[in-house]
């Protein structure tokens, strides 16, 4: 399922139909749902464990949970207006927010 919430933005989120996870960043990469935002391109990866959302409002951000995995994100994950990509395989999310909705 592809979904793009508005034309300023383009937030892409890919159902658990597909046996492959393709990741391409220069940004930094976490697991087990611990996040550590920078001020460039990141890539979130949450496959195990529990952790509260977060606010990255700079670059161009990918987070996923993986196939497989039991990571559960308990709050609001908020990007700013890259273009952003939001894959979600397993595990559970509170919310996703993207673009300028802060503005």
């Amino acid at each position: 399922m592809f979904f793009k919430p508005n034309s300023k933005r383009q937030l892409t989120v890919i159902s658990a139909i597909s046996g492959s996870l393709l990741l391409g960043s220069a940004g930094s990469a976490t697991a087990a749902c611990v996040f550590v935002v920078t001020a460039g391109d990141d890539t979130y990866v949450c496959d195990s464990g529990t952790s509260a959302g977060f606010f990255d409002p700079d670059g161009n951000n990918s987070l996923t949970l993986p196939a497989g995995g039991t990571g559960v994100i308990t709050s609001t994950v908020s990007f700013g207006a890259g273009a952003d990509t939001v894959v979600i395989r397993s595990g559970q999310t509170a919310s996703i927010r993207t673009g300028q909705w802060n503005r």
